[in-house]
């Protein structure tokens, strides 16, 4: 794990440093080192990612984006998964593409990897919604269940034969947890 001298620096400071492997995530004034997938961490976060992709490229409702920086409310936070809405997705003065994502994404996937706890994930979760973040999944692929986060909302899990739906956000969107956790099996 990377350390920086007591982990005093800014969201300004934190931004100018060179990117890391893994990389580096800026939350709540600490500098914390994103932990290694596994393989069933990158086989979910692979063919989810391409599943979900699918979906919003047909409905043409926005774009999913896997790893990328999202700088916001004091915080720099790399979702393994993340959507931005179609009218959302930033572009640069020329109406290009924008590199960078300086506002929280309509919804952030994360997927527990070893070493984690669903505490420290969900608190990310957490603290995106507290900030502009719409909705939250959290992925345990050990216990195949999603922990669902909204707004003002208690945590929902869902687990055995329940529907992912995705609500609002992601209008249309079903999918079984069976199916889910079955790509961790696929090879």
């Amino acid at each position: 794990m990377v350390r920086f001298a007591g982990d005093l620096l800014t969201l300004e400071d934190f931004l100018k440093l060179p990117e890391f492997k893994p990389p580096l995530e800026y939350i709540e004034g600490r500098v914390i080192q994103k932990v290694s997938p596994n393989r069933p961490h990158g086989v979910l976060q692979s063919v989810f990612g391409a599943h979900l992709l699918n979906f919003v490229m047909t409905q043409k409702i926005g774009m999913i984006y896997s790893d990328t920086r999202c700088s916001f409310g004091g915080i720099s936070y790399i979702p393994d998964l993340s959507f931005i809405a179609r009218g959302r997705i930033p572009r640069d003065r020329q109406g290009e593409l924008s590199s960078e994502i300086h506002f929280a994404p309509d919804l952030a996937i994360e997927i527990l990897s070893p070493g984690q706890t669903v505490k420290q994930i969900s608190k990310k979760i957490r603290f995106g919604i507290q900030h502009g973040v719409r909705l939250g999944w959290l992925l345990h692929p050990v216990e195949k269940q999603v922990y669902v986060l909204r707004p003002r909302r208690r945590v929902e899990i869902l687990k055995g034969g329940a529907i992912l739906t995705g609500e609002d956000i992601l209008p249309g969107y079903l999918l079984s947890l069976k199916e889910l956790f079955s790509w961790q099996a696929e090879d």
